[in-house]
């Protein structure tokens, strides 16, 4: 057990907490200049760079050295650093919270069309691309392997030190990152930021949801269990949570405190949950109709508990707060 915790739980506490504020620092950035191509704080781009991040790892694999980093890197980092529940919150805003900025309602249908085209497109071409960085760096390093007719295999040799490097570094960090984010959040508590590191907080159990589901994948039988249930799982259930806690940032928008937690949980716990680079990983390994089979039940089944939670909401009070 001692073991594990140190070979395991701790980058994997490290690698959250650092794909978290990788994601909220993005989205600063993006929130900090006006006239933007795309929608400000947008979850576009964190997708799009978890997407790279997560080709990349496939191909530059640190599980022949060691598996357990391997799933802090992809699970735990760039799972927290996409989210797949902000991106249907983003469908949400602009087919129905928008909907009355449009000429006419049949427009928010183009609408919903356009951000699935923009998102899915942009994410699976993050993962691509990863994967083409990925083999040209390998390739690199087995041609100069060769080249320089060196004994040992260069490219084992790359994997080995960085992969020690990273797996010191995330553990040692650990332990002091979950320390600085409980004090800092108890010291500012009272000022709107702290949600940075109280949000980090959450995620710790998002991401460690979203990873114990994860083992659910490939469970289903006969002709459905190329489905990664587990992924399924986490999303919809971050989708559907996300919408309640949206949902009752609405009803206490008065109260500072309350609002800051449900922010820090929203940013946090569901966000930490859903993944969006997962999921483009396992649409690309999939056959044309399984990932798109995979993809619509995903986006459909959770965009509707946005339907039925925050739309009924909507169309009998009023989510200015939002």
């Amino acid at each position: 057990m001692k073991e594990e915790v140190i070979q395991f739980h701790l980058p994997f506490v490290s690698s959250i907490i650092l794909g978290n504020l990788s994601r909220l620092g993005l989205l600063k950035i993006n929130d900090s200049y006006t006239n933007s191509y795309t929608t400000n704080s947008t979850i576009l781009y964190a997708n799009f760079l978890a997407c790279i991040i997560m080709g990349f790892l496939q191909v530059f694999n640190f599980s022949s050295h060691d598996s357990n980093l391997q799933v802090c890197l992809t699970t735990g980092y760039c799972g927290t650093f996409s989210s797949f529940s902000t991106y249907i919150y983003e469908i949400f805003i602009h087919t129905v919270l928008k909907a009355h900025l449009f000429s006419n309602y049949g427009a928010t249908v183009s609408e919903f069309f356009i951000v699935n085209i923009v998102e899915l497109c942009v994410s699976m071409g993050g993962l691509k691309l990863g994967l083409e960085i990925g083999n040209i760096v390998k390739s690199s390093l087995e041609n100069k392997n060769k080249e320089e007719r060196i004994g040992m295999n260069l490219y084992q040799e790359v994997i080995e030190k960085a992969g020690n490097f990273l797996k010191h570094a995330l553990s040692i960090l650990s332990v002091p990152l979950v320390i600085t984010m409980l004090v800092l959040s108890i010291v500012y508590r009272h000022k709107y930021h702290s949600y940075w590191t109280l949000s980090s907080l959450f995620s710790i159990f998002g991401a460690y949801t979203r990873y114990y589901l994860s083992k659910l994948n490939g469970k289903l039988k006969n002709k459905w269990n190329f489905f990664p249930i587990g992924t399924y799982i986490a999303n919809f259930v971050a989708s559907t949570l996300l919408s309640i806690l949206l949902l009752l940032f609405q009803r206490y928008n008065n109260n500072f405190t309350k609002k800051l937690v449900l922010y820090s949980l929203i940013e946090g716990f569901t966000a930490s949950m859903s993944t969006m680079s997962t999921l483009m990983n396992e649409m690309n390994k999939l056959s044309l109709f399984k990932s798109s089979a995979y993809i619509f039940i995903s986006v459909i089944s959770s965009y509707a508990m946005f339907i039925i939670i925050l739309g009924s909401y909507k169309w009998t009070h009023n989510l200015n707060a939002l």
